[in-house]
């Protein structure tokens, strides 16, 4: 087949194809390429509206020609920007853009403000301190005025020759003075187009493909243009009937409405709906085409229909055909039962939808051997809210791992570098907390910069809470966000303290110069502490130098100082260019809008943060994987499965920012840009697109108290539909067509026949699989000679079988090293502190320092609250603790050395240090109430002293001292028989969990016979006011399937608190 242009050599050369479908229109325009081709050296122009779109058109030319070579893709704005720069002999360096009138506005802003027009200005730059306020309205200002003119040239156009009122042209001709803008171009391109004057410099041919929407102004100008070169318009249009004047549903009731107040009788045959979804979504597509017809063109049309024997083919062809299928449809439900092509499924979160789609895709590659990964698309209101979940489950250890390809995301998101520079910025204006200074170190390029690892950042963290270090970098610089003038608690003084406890060694108990030693730094950690010092000191270093605002030039000098002061260049080569050019772009805006004023420090950082996380434009959005994006007005191609994720109510369409002085908002005219209306527009173009499926998505029910989110009022339309073209089918097909999901993967309704979501996860099935979990432990474990048992082990064992079982038999760690920063100094002290804090009073005070060298002592460590709080807090713990430093003082005579531990006892030996000796015994003492692990280490102990026998210098005799209890412990018969059954449990609990319960044990020991039971399972199981201690991580792990918890075991090791209640004397403190 050969296409010619029908009139050529005729006075208008504009040419105009129209189809459903942008393969049909993409054939034509290769044909054209072929029959028709430009002189060899030439270049071809095709305009498109996105980048996408000319990734999708250029590969579908190779495909047909072998070939796509020689051909520019320009987007409409750069199309007849350039043309007219070309045709004008205009520079594009007098031509102001948004950024641009950004700048100019800031800076008459002030200025202007102090005039009568503008009050409201005046009032909102009030309390301004820093500039913020002015820079982000005339950010805004500067965005309406870059749209009034695209939207609004007439508007432009008055306003230039001095008229309008108000505020905003007075500020608009101080703002564009002497400069070239849209629209005066726009007008004198036109105007000299128009007398003929630039026939001969335009190109000869151009292509405009698959523009959906254009300004009127540039519509305008390419039909203008149409009249002295030849124009070949492509026009993807859903409907092949005249649709431009049909309404939505809504529309006619307020039409009736007006006409029956106005005693008019509602003529309704005048007004139809056509189809309802095609009037309810497609507004920005009808605006178009009514202004189309605006001109005199003829439109050759290339429809063809959609397979009608699939639900998504019958209701594309509705739209086609421009029919209500909702008046006569009759089908029933048995239509919908194995038909997959429309697909709706309800989940309860972002990385569930990724799991259930990739099940589907398994799904539909098994059900069509000639389907690719080149042939879906993913795409979402913000993908970047799926990009992790899509990594992580398309990349899984699964025996198929399906190729994709993410594109669409802020430049944060695409190197280490972009991403850390915006935090470094608001770091140096901020508080210097401890988790925003160590969350820097966190990132590639400044380890390296710091010759820092990720595996001594937990080292670093650990010296942060062990020095008390919490916000601010010294005293001075505090006083900048409070009157606070203290050090404690700042990194000047958490680094202090590791320098001094590095210099002084460990062991050392007393202060130099007021500063209290925290010897964390061990040898060999000398250069990663010199690493920290020289990081905090940069820190200091430019915080400092960024107070004073400087002109535009200066900052961009400083900001690529300080890039290459905290990231190392070559740990991420992209991310470092692509700050820099940022930073070198910030300087030519500035420069170029003559703004010679010194910025302050806020308004550059939130003009380079603002910049760094913008989209990145001209990623390749096809890449033979599976496209996975943001949904994107006029970058919809086809593909043969569609799937949109996240299409909850909350989530789309979009919502606009919208600003109260904006003209275009308060009188809106056909051809104005519309987010919502977008949408629903791109959700039309998005159904039509797919050939085979179109599978959409959304977050249905909440994942914590699974209360139905209702989904986007596109997607009830969708079901609406469908439902009233089957009125008769019972259900409802929106109820059949709609799939909801299990919470988790690994429901066992995923992996049943009856149910409609069948999972491809055969690592969940083994957990669908059964009725209740398996026992964590099944059998022994074979213990090798174990040699001495250490006391302390020995100890630690009976405080918790089941814990000492997985951490020191198994390797596991129950809870993680890593502890939460805290970014605020003490005003009041958590029970542990409290707690850690009573037991070193105590412990100072019976090595008989005075009350107030303890007291100084803890408040050099930074753990004390400052001023009125630290001394509530002191006067509270003093209270607290004076009845137990009654007791110990008048029991606490003479300190014994340890004891050493070596004994060979039954089949055992037991090795060790016994401490707390005094004349007197053996004393211990706890701040808080004593616990049945306490009991059983006070037991434990007091057996290992008679056992050993050390009188006359200690005699067999322990004590332990609580806030209101004495416990006491002496001469006991079959001392040794009593620790050999300790140690021989020790050793079988070494193998397997044996069924002790420290605080369930002491409670059936406690209560009467026939009590006993009962009070174990209250002491597991927990009350409403209590928790139980199942709850510990351990028990959970190793006895929550259990079901012979108390058995002869548990009795026969509950009788160890037996025995103790039977020798133990327990006394009022304050007797």
């Amino acid at each position: 087949m050969s296409v010619s242009p029908s009139n050529e050599g005729a006075g208008s050369t504009l040419f105009f194809y129209q189809s459903n479908r942008l393969e049909i229109l993409a054939d034509h325009l290769c044909l054209l390429l072929s029959d028709w081709p430009l002189l060899p050296l030439a270049r071809e122009i095709i305009v498109v509206p996105h980048h996408g779109m000319a990734q999708w058109l250029s590969l579908h030319i190779a495909e047909k020609k072998s070939i796509a070579a020689n051909i520019t893709f320009p987007l409409p704005a750069r199309f007849l920007g350039e043309i007219s720069e070309h045709t004008l002999h205009s520079h594009r360096k007098n031509q102001v853009d948004e950024q641009g009138l950004l700048w100019r506005t800031y800076k008459v802003l002030l200025e202007f403000s102090q005039e009568k027009p503008a009050r409201e200005i005046k009032e909102y730059l009030k309390d301004d301190a820093d500039s913020s306020k002015r820079y982000q309205l005339a950010a805004s200002i500067g965005a309406v005025f870059d749209s009034y003119t695209v939207y609004r040239p007439d508007i432009i156009a008055e306003w230039d020759k001095g008229g309008g009122e108000g505020w905003q042209p007075e500020l608009w001709r101080r703002v564009s003075k002497t400069l070239f803008h849209k629209a005066s171009l726009a007008r004198q391109f036109q105007d000299e187009l128009a007398a003929g004057q630039l026939a001969e410099s335009l190109p000869r041919r151009c292509f405009l493909f698959g523009l959906g929407s254009l300004p009127p102004i540039s519509l305008d100008l390419l039909m203008e243009l149409g009249r002295y070169m030849e124009l070949h318009f492509f026009h993807c249009s859903p409907c092949m009937e005249y649709w431009g004047d049909i309404l939505t549903e809504k529309q006619i009731a307020r039409s009736l409405r007006k006409q029956t107040a106005k005693t008019i009788r509602p003529s309704p045959q005048y007004r139809e709906t056509g189809n309802p979804l095609l009037s309810s979504w497609g507004k920005v597509g009808q605006e178009f085409l009514q202004q189309l017809m605006a001109y005199d063109i003829d439109i050759q049309q290339h429809y063809d229909y959609a397979d009608n024997s699939t639900l998504l083919g019958r209701v594309q062809n509705h739209i086609v055909k421009l029919i209500d299928g909702t008046v006569s449809a009759k089908q029933t439900r048995e239509h919908f039962v194995a038909d997959p092509s429309l697909q709706f499924h309800l989940c309860h979160s972002p990385l569930r939808e990724v799991q259930v789609l990739y099940n589907r895709l398994l799904d539909f590659f098994s059900a069509d051997k000639d389907l690719t990964a080149g042939d879906i698309l993913i795409t979402a209101p913000d993908i970047s809210v799926y990009a992790e979940a899509i990594r992580a489950v398309f990349t899984s250890e699964t025996p198929v791992q399906i190729p994709f390809s993410i594109t669409d995301r802020p430049m944060s998101s695409e190197a280490a570098t972009v991403q850390a520079f915006p935090d470094l910025l608001l770091l140096l204006s901020g508080r210097c907390t401890a988790p925003e200074v160590l969350a820097l170190l966190e990132y590639f390029p400044v380890q390296c910069r710091f010759h820092l690892d990720s595996a001594s950042l937990s080292r670093l963290q650990r010296w942060v809470n062990k020095t008390g270090i919490r916000w601010g970098l010294d005293s001075d610089h505090r006083r900048l966000f409070s009157s606070a003038d203290f050090s404690a608690n700042s990194w000047q003084a958490g680094i202090d303290r590791l320098l001094l406890g590095y210099f002084m060694g460990d062991g050392t108990d007393c202060s130099y110069d007021s500063l209290y030693p925290c010897p964390e730094a061990i040898s060999g950690e000398a250069d990663l502490l010199g690493s920290l010092s020289s990081f905090i000191e940069q820190i200091h270093t430019w915080q400092q130098r960024i107070r004073e605002p400087q002109r535009g030039e200066e900052w961009a000098e400083l900001l690529l100082q300080l890039l290459a002061a905290f990231f190392e260049q070559g740990a991420d080569e992209y991310g470092y260019s692509r700050v820099t050019e940022t930073i070198l772009a910030f300087a030519e805006q500035v420069s170029e809008a003559e703004l010679n004023e010194a910025l302050p420090w806020k308004v550059v950082e939130t003009h380079i943060q603002k910049h760094l996380n913008e989209m990145p434009s001209g990623h390749p959005f096809l890449s033979g994987k599976v496209s996975c994006c943001n949904m994107v007005p006029m970058r919809t191609v086809p593909f043969k499965i569609i799937c949109l994720l996240g299409m909850q109510e909350s989530a789309f369409p979009r919502a606009q920012q919208t600003f109260s002085f904006d003209l275009i908002q308060q009188n809106p005219r056909i051809g104005d840009r519309d987010r919502k209306n977008d949408d629903r527009y791109l959700f039309l173009e998005s159904m039509l697109s797919a050939r085979d499926i179109f599978y959409i998505s959304w977050i249905g029910r909440s994942q914590r108290d699974n209360e139905v989110i209702p989904p986007s009022v596109v997607v009830s339309e969708l079901l609406d539909y469908i439902n009233r073209c089957f009125p008769q089918s019972d259900p409802a097909p929106g109820d059949l067509l709609q799939k909801e999901h299990p919470l988790q993967p690994f429901s066992p309704h995923n992996f049943t026949s009856i149910y409609l979501a069948e999972s491809f996860g055969s690592e969940w099935l083994p957990a669908a699989n059964q009725s209740r979990a398996p026992s964590f432990f099944t059998r022994p474990i074979k213990t090798r000679d174990p040699g001495p048992v250490d006391l302390d082990r020995l100890v630690r064992f009976w405080r918790n079988p089941a814990r000492f079982f997985l951490e020191e038999r198994l390797g596991m760690k129950l809870h993680l090293d890593k502890m939460a920063l805290a970014e605020t100094e003490h005003f009041a002290l958590d029970y542990l502190e409290l707690y850690l804090l009573k037991n070193e009073i105590i412990c100072r005070q019976t090595r008989k320092d005075s009350d107030a060298a303890a007291w100084e002592t803890i408040r050099q460590t930074g753990r004390l609250p400052q001023g009125e709080f630290g001394t509530i807090v002191q006067k509270n713990i003093t209270a607290a603790t004076q009845p137990i430093l009654t007791v110990l003082n008048r029991v606490c005579r003479s300190p014994v050395e340890p004891l050493e531990v070596d004994l060979d006892i039954g089949k055992h030996r037991l090795t060790g240090q016994l401490s707390r000796l005094y004349d007197t015994g053996r004393i211990t003492w706890r701040s808080g109430r004593t616990r049945s692990s306490e009991l059983l280490e006070l037991w434990i102990h007091h057996l290992v002293l008679q056992v050993l026998a050390p009188e006359p210098d200690v005699p067999v005799h322990s004590l332990h001292v609580n806030i209101d209890r004495i416990y006491q412990l002496g001469s006991i018969n079959d001392a040794e028989q009593h620790l050999i059954l300790l140690l021989d449990n020790y050793m079988e609990g070494a193998g397997r969990p044996i069924h002790f319960f420290p605080e369930t044990s002491q409670k059936w020991a406690r209560a009467k016979p026939e009590k006993k039971m009962q009070e174990a399972h209250k002491t597991w199981h927990g009350t409403s006011r209590a928790e139980g201690e199942k709850e510990d991580a351990a028990h959970t792990l190793l006895f929550a399937e259990e079901t012979d918890l108390f058995n002869e075991e548990f009795v026969g090791l509950s009788n160890i608190f037996v025995t103790i209640f039977e020798h133990l004397e327990v006394t009022d403190a304050g007797a």
